[in-house]
């Protein structure tokens, strides 16, 4: 596939001078205009984007020694990542869960027992 020389461009805007008529190809070309500078600018702010993205992140990367090839971080505790341990939907440790429910089973109203129960609707016979 080779690229698009000038026979075939000037055959593109006789066919679109054909279709559109003289008194639209203008506002076409308009158009087209305006789409094409829209795209450039948006892929221009994206790259500006990434590129500071990728920048802090080096920042970041350079102010802790890098570990040494082949070498695993060191663990994170639950209290330290923000999405363990805190009650609000992260997940728990099966400890941590247990402690929550005792906390709950000891908020809750103590409910009566099915013998005290079967006593109590007896009595109301």
């Amino acid at each position: 596939m080779g690229s698009v020389g000038t026979p075939e461009i000037l055959l593109i805007l006789l066919i679109a001078l054909l279709v559109f008529g003289p008194q639209k190809l203008p506002e076409l070309g308009k158009s087209l205009g305006r789409a094409v500078r829209e795209f450039k600018k948006a892929s221009s702010e994206l790259q500006e984007t990434l590129e500071r993205e990728v920048d802090e992140i080096k920042r970041s990367g350079e102010a802790s020694e890098p570990l040494p090839k082949g070498a695993l971080p060191p663990p994170v505790k639950a209290t330290e990542r923000p999405d363990l341990g805190d009650g609000r939907g992260g997940a728990l440790s099966r400890t941590a869960a247990a402690r929550e429910e005792e906390a709950l089973d000891a908020k809750r109203p103590e409910t009566p027992g099915k013998e005290e129960c079967k006593s109590t609707t007896d009595e109301r016979r």
